[in-house]
């Protein structure tokens, strides 16, 4: 349990989700944190870490930045069929706080990811995306069994052309409960 007035105690295992939202899917994660004071460490596992996109999707969204949008329709001219895979590390570090219910923290991937690019009649392009960092803010409930919140992408530009237009979403942990033996 954290050391200071008022913490709620997060320390521990807790299994959750957090939501993708280009495919509004539920992509399982493992967290694991630890409290000093009320600084928050720990680690994550995400079972899934991969994802692959048409670029001509990307191009037809409303969200997408104009300019990002122009980039993307004279690569499409070239290469209709164009997809990008992105590949990131399922293992992350997480640095952060606990203020009250209050939960905020930064996760870290441990390796830097993949991107590849491909189509008919163009030599696969891999590169090595910089470095991913998310930021989670969520809420305990007042059992100490539940955080739910949000996640967003912290950087500006992501993998070359590529920046999701959508690069928040939520995500809802639970407490694992340890089998007594």
């Amino acid at each position: 349990m954290g050391n200071i007035p008022n913490a709620m105690s997060i320390e521990g295992e807790w299994v959750g989700y957090y939501l993708h939202p280009e495919e509004d899917e539920r992509c399982p994660i493992l967290a694991r944190f630890e409290i000093e004071g009320n600084r928050l460490s720990g680690t994550m596992v995400d079972e899934r870490t991969s994802w692959t996109y048409s670029v001509r999707e990307w191009a037809d969204n409303p969200e997408t930045d104009p300019q990002l949008r122009r980039a993307y329709e004279d690569f499409l001219e070239q290469y209709p069929d164009v997809t990008h895979t992105t590949t990131l590390s399922p293992n992350s570090l997480l640095k952060g706080f606990i203020r009250g219910n209050k939960i905020r923290f930064t996760k870290h991937y441990s390796h830097p990811g993949w991107s590849i690019w491909a189509a008919t009649n163009l030599e696969t392009i891999h590169q090595v995306s910089p470095p991913t960092h998310l930021e989670y803010i969520g809420t305990l409930n007042l059992e100490e069994t539940v955080i739910n919140g949000e996640w967003k992408l912290s950087e500006t530009g992501l993998y070359g052309l590529i920046k999701s237009p959508q690069s928040t979403g939520t995500f809802r942990l639970k407490r694992r409960v340890q089998e007594l033996d």
